[in-house]
């Protein structure tokens, strides 16, 4: 469906094609991998955590948007850095096991794609709301590169944008 000049299926589908890739990346990764690091001091299960996180964030944004609010994530606090965020995220990660963080990958996408099917014509006018539907693709596939790039036995530089 279309809303002006927004094309809600054709970002669900690319949202969908970039998630397609990650879990067939992720389905590469040998199990005894997942607990190492990829960037910095993150481990691979911290990388799926911080995705799910993310694009959940985003559904949740969306989700007011489609209710005649502002976006916004509660969880995540006043506009900066996503440092705070990305360590409580990756801090509730702990603890669980590789098919529920990819379970939570795989529920964060059912959610958004419900958001942005909600939203409808809010969507069209909404810079901040076209962000929060679009930029799974810009920033999930910024991470799927450094795992690439890791699987390789590359430097992985961390992405510069959340």
């Amino acid at each position: 469906m279309a809303t002006g000049d927004f094309d809600i299926e054709r970002v669900n589908a690319e949202n969908a094609r970039v998630r397609a890739d990650t879990r067939a990346m992720l389905e590469r990764v040998r199990p005894e991998r997942r607990d190492e690091v990829v960037d910095g001091e993150w481990r691979l299960r911290d990388i799926v955590a911080h995705l799910a996180g993310a694009q959940s964030g985003y559904a949740e944004a969306l989700e007011h948007v489609a209710a005649g609010e502002p976006p916004s994530i509660a969880e995540y606090g006043p506009p900066g850095p996503p440092h705070e965020w990305n360590s409580r995220v990756v801090a509730r990660s702990q603890g669980r096991s590789w098919d529920q963080l990819l379970e939570d990958l795989d529920a964060a996408q059912t959610r958004h794609e419900a958001a942005v099917r909600a939203c409808g014509a809010a969507l069209g006018g909404d810079e901040r709301s076209r962000f929060y539907a679009q930029n799974v693709v810009r920033h999930e596939s910024g991470h799927l590169a450094g795992i690439r790039r890791w699987l390789a036995g590359e430097s992985v530089a961390r992405p510069t944008a959340p």
